[in-house]
């Protein structure tokens, strides 16, 4: 799913992409974010780094 959110993504979008795919917290300011998938508890998610309301970089994030 991570690799679903394009660079250059605004916020607002990241915000619709995030409830439509049960993502969570659905993030919204700038800096770093955490989104994970609620059906694993958390375990698989996304770092999202977000400047001026546009998404940087998204990696691929596992709990441990």
């Amino acid at each position: 799913m991570c690799a679903e959110i394009p660079q250059g993504m605004s916020l607002a979008s990241l915000r619709e992409f995030s409830l439509s795919h049960g993502l969570a917290p659905v993030p919204y300011k700038s800096g770093v974010n955490y989104i994970v998938e609620t059906k694993t508890f958390g375990r698989f998610g996304c770092k999202v780094t977000i400047d001026a309301d546009v998404i940087k970089v998204v990696e691929f994030h596992f709990a441990d």
